[in-house]
């Protein structure tokens, strides 16, 4: 029989692995966006790294979803996926940021886009996704390493 602590534990191990596979689909986006701008020679090797982080992050959401998740057995998933505890909270809050982060750039960048007409939208969608992506793993870690369960200004 797994313990609640042992559940908690993997649901939390859980949600680290979620930023980590979401912090690698960022990367890839921002090496996505720096392609686009890329000269032919360096754009082979951005293809490469690409390609090389795409797989990291599948590698890692494929072991998230088989080895994490589908070892727990069927009559305690609920509390596996249960969104509660002080990782999830950090990871709410993460969200939150990431998407007052996001909005932020999308104003400043809606009236600035129309002065760089020679720059395609893949950058700027690529940037943005890396952006939001980028933003909540780095504050998921961040605030999960601080340990404060303080209610800061990100708290709605």
């Amino acid at each position: 029989m797994t313990s609640p602590t042992a559940l908690a534990e993997a649901a939390d191990r859980r949600w680290h692995l979620l930023a980590t596979a979401l912090l690698l689909i960022a990367c890839k986006a921002g090496i996505s966006a720096a392609a686009v701008l890329a000269e032919p020679p360096i754009t082979t090797y951005l293809d490469w790294a690409e390609m090389a982080t795409a797989l990291a992050a599948l590698a890692v959401a494929l072991w998230l979803l088989f080895f994490k998740f589908m070892k727990v057995p069927a009559h305690l998933r609920h509390r596996f996926l249960n969104m509660e505890g002080f990782v999830a909270s950090t990871i709410q809050k993460a969200f939150k940021l990431s998407w007052l982060v996001t909005f932020v750039a999308l104003t400043i960048l809606a009236p600035a886009s129309r002065r760089f007409t020679t720059i395609p939208g893949e950058f700027f969608m690529q940037s943005l996704l890396a952006l939001m992506l980028g933003v909540f793993s780095v504050a998921f870690f961040l605030m999960n390493a601080s340990g404060e369960e303080d209610e800061g200004p990100i708290d709605a």
